[in-house]
């Protein structure tokens, strides 16, 4: 059975630390990815991020340094095992960051195998396309996305995966993509029009070769997690 997504992504929430509440889809073998889009002067460090008492699985980042408009991409992936883990809904988030121009959004995914998940990124200066090594099987899952310092490069797009939710402000281009695998590579880009500053990161999420729930993985539904804390430190 190949992975697949559960629920819609969430509305890219924009200009604000993550808040409100965000809805788990049931399944096993499930993730929930998270990403953080971000321009910001540097780079910062998340230094609690735990919904429910449990940190995310796995984590990553991107970072291009771009004097006063870096790109950021970190995603945060919470597994089966954490997800059934959790005790109440509650995030506890902070960083040492003051970030304004920044964004994020998540899905929930199932059929999922449970180990770290390949993660692949790039970021360069003068390029308005990034190439990642994506290969995967047709019955894995694309999770990408990209940051590009220009609001005039948009639309992005994504190779095989399709845009499903985008941020577009002054000086800046966000988006997220999702799609079945099967290829090999995948090429991120703006435009086209002019080169930018951009960081590019795709998690591929594989197959699990047979469904297998403890009681409470199939019995759990849906959850629904109190999102508070801040993006900003």
């Amino acid at each position: 059975m190949a992975v697949a997504r559960i629920n819609s992504w969430s509305a890219l929430t924009t200009g604000s630390d993550p808040t409100g509440t965000v809805t788990v889809g049931a399944g096993a073998n499930r993730m929930l990815v998270m990403y953080l889009l971000v321009e910001n002067s540097s780079d910062f460090t998340v230094s609690t991020f735990t919904v429910g008492g449990q940190a995310a699985s796995y984590t990553d980042s991107v970072h291009i340094d771009d004097g006063s408009a870096d790109q950021i991409i970190k995603v945060f992936i919470w597994n089966q095992a954490a997800l059934v883990a959790m005790t109440g809904t509650s995030i506890s988030y902070t960083d040492n960051g003051s970030i304004t121009k920044g964004s994020w959004a998540y899905a929930t995914f199932k059929t999922v195998t449970q180990a770290a998940p390949t993660i692949v990124k790039d970021a360069q200066t003068g390029v308005n396309t990034l190439t990642l090594t994506t290969t995967s099987t047709s019955s894995d899952f694309l999770v990408g996305a990209i940051t590009d310092k220009s609001a005039n490069r948009a639309p992005l797009t994504y190779d095989t995966m399709t845009e499903q939710v985008s941020y577009n402000v002054t000086n800046v281009s966000h988006g997220i993509a999702d799609g079945l695998g099967g290829d090999s590579s995948s090429a991120m880009k703006n435009d086209l029009v002019a080169t930018s500053t951009m960081s590019a990161m795709v998690v591929i999420l594989t197959e699990i070769s047979s469904v297998s729930g403890d009681g409470r993985q199939n019995m759990m539904g849906g959850m629904t997690m109190n999102m508070s804390g801040g993006m900003s430190g």
